[in-house]
Parts: structure tokens; C-alpha cells; sequence
């Protein structure tokens, strides 16, 4: 597996995940409040 096919799935990954974050706060606006934290904690461990 090449690094760009891996870089291009990570990204559609992430713009997914971006997505369905975003349906669901129309719904539960509170999950931003639970989304900030984790996505901060998420990149201080990587």
C-alpha cells in the first residue's frame, strides 16, 4: 500500500467522521462539547 492511497483514505476518514459529527449536532448540539476535548486529547497522544 502506497503512502498516498493511505494518506487519501485517512483524509476520507476524517472528512466522514467530520461529517457525521456534523448531522449529529443538528440533532445534540452537545456533542461539540464532548467533541472538542476528545479531538484535542486525540492529537496530543498521537
Amino acid at each position: 500500500m502506497s503512502i498516498s492511497s493511505l494518506a487519501w483514505g485517512f483524509t476520507y476518514l476524517v472528512v466522514q467522521l467530520f461529517g457525521y459529527v456534523a448531522v449529529m449536532s443538528q440533532a445534540a448540539w452537545q456533542v461539540i462539547i464532548v467533541l472538542i476535548p476528545v479531538m484535542a486529547a486525540s492529537i496530543w497522544y498521537q
